[in-house]
């Protein structure tokens, strides 16, 4: 009896022995819908009690509720997707830049980010981030500021919303055609940093005052520039802006950061300090010359004239139904298909600068002739075609800063 109560007890520790061992069984998931879907973008191993860790999982299609740090617990069901079969995996395989599934279990804690436990994680994918993807994330939430006397002006849209590519015909298409909200976008890449480009398009560049003949032609590009480090965190951490008004460019970093704050005035100022929404800088458009600048906290003072347009990323091009309407969705468009037509001399009167024959000729600039007119040694190009020369030559302080590009625009 002793031999066979031995064998069963050997029998039993060996069975056991072979469930912990083996990860690699097949788990029977959840069916319901999952709760949230997003990228791990911090892994936080704890191991103490019955809390494996913490992982922060966000989600930039989500415009509301975008970000989860969420617990996982010894009973938290973590599965990989491996083909058609899921397998159950070890705390320790979930890793950043993979795309998870999860199920909450139990209240879900109304901070910033959102605080859950998970009943069940299933990794669906291990990805990498697209620069559509950081472009959506950084997204600028835009304060457009408008002129009663013609605010439809002062609506962001893009360069093509007439449908016929031509731009000698803008400011007379104005009036009969719908202006969405889209914003132009580009991704620059070194190995240290991404370079993320905006810019925002108006049919006419207008004035009401009595030099509006001068001040006026057709067309009109202006935006901005994010400088964003990569090694923290899934979409890096920000840097520094660089807006454009007319022939200057201005500066601005997020004193509340300490990566940021670092940045000093090289050749060129640091000219205010970057708020933001979540991770959404602010920025802020005059109305009629729509002069971008990123330290006017119109979200705190509101519009000069107590009447504009904020726009937030939403990926659906709105147009607002006013000249004061505080809630307008936009999407971003490529550059490329602006880029691709660079030399196409119906739409350029020469490289960068668009044809327009209303008041002022040929004045309005696309982002590859965007030069500000007293910064030493950097050229209309820089902006971008080079912008790590630009930062660089602008500032100091920025630490581990590298030129050699990934991706990079090249006449």
């Amino acid at each position: 009896m002793k031999y066979i109560r031995l064998f069963g007890l050997l029998g039993l520790l060996i069975v056991l022995m072979a469930v912990t061992v083996d990860c690699s069984s097949t788990a029977k998931p959840l069916e319901t819908e999952a709760d949230f879907t997003g990228f791990i973008t911090e892994v936080h191993p704890i191991g103490r009690g019955d809390t494996l860790g913490q992982i922060l999982v966000e989600s930039p299609a989500d415009n509301f509720i975008d970000k989860y740090m969420v617990t996982i617990k010894d009973e938290t069901q973590i599965l990989k997707q491996d083909g058609d079969e899921l397998r159950q995996v070890a705390f320790e395989a979930l890793e950043t830049e993979q795309q998870v599934q999860i199920w909450f279990s139990g209240p879900i804690m109304e901070s910033f980010p959102m605080q859950a436990a998970a009943q069940q994680i299933v990794i669906t994918e291990s990805v990498e981030l697209t620069h559509r993807q950081l472009a959506e994330y950084w997204a600028p939430i835009w304060w457009q500021d408008t002129d009663e006397d013609d605010f439809r002006a002062d609506y962001i849209t893009n360069f093509d919303f007439d449908g016929d590519w031509n731009p000698l015909n803008n400011w007379n298409n104005l009036p009969q055609f719908k202006l969405e909200a889209y914003i132009y976008y580009w991704v620059a890449e070194t190995t240290t940093h991404w370079f993320i480009g905006y810019a925002d398009f108006h049919p006419r560049d207008w004035s009401d005052d009595i030099t509006a003949p001068l001040d006026q032609h057709e067309n009109d590009m202006e935006g901005c520039l994010l400088v964003i480090q990569k090694g923290e965190g899934y979409y890096g951490q920000f840097v520094l802006m660089i807006t454009r008004a007319h022939e200057d460019l201005y500066s601005y970093k997020d004193y509340d950061s300490p990566l940021s704050n670092m940045v000093r005035e090289g050749h060129e100022d640091i000219d205010g300090d970057v708020e933001f929404e979540t991770h959404n800088p602010h920025i802020y458009v005059k109305a009629e010359g729509h002069a971008v600048y990123g330290d006017l906290r119109w979200e705190e003072k509101g519009f000069r004239g107590e009447d504009g347009v904020v726009y937030r990323y939403t990926g659906q091009a709105e147009e607002p139904q006013n000249g004061n309407d505080r809630n307008v969705g936009y999407d971003l468009v490529y550059i490329g298909e602006l880029w691709a037509k660079r030399h196409d001399p119906d739409i350029f009167y020469e490289f960068g600068t668009f044809r327009g024959d209303d008041f002022g000729k040929n004045k309005a600039h696309a982002p590859w002739r965007w030069d500000d007119k007293d910064d030493g040694e950097v050229g209309a190009d820089h902006f971008f075609v080079d912008p790590a020369y630009l930062v660089d030559y602008y500032h100091d302080g920025l630490g581990n800063f590298s030129h050699d590009y990934i991706i990079q625009f090249q006449n």
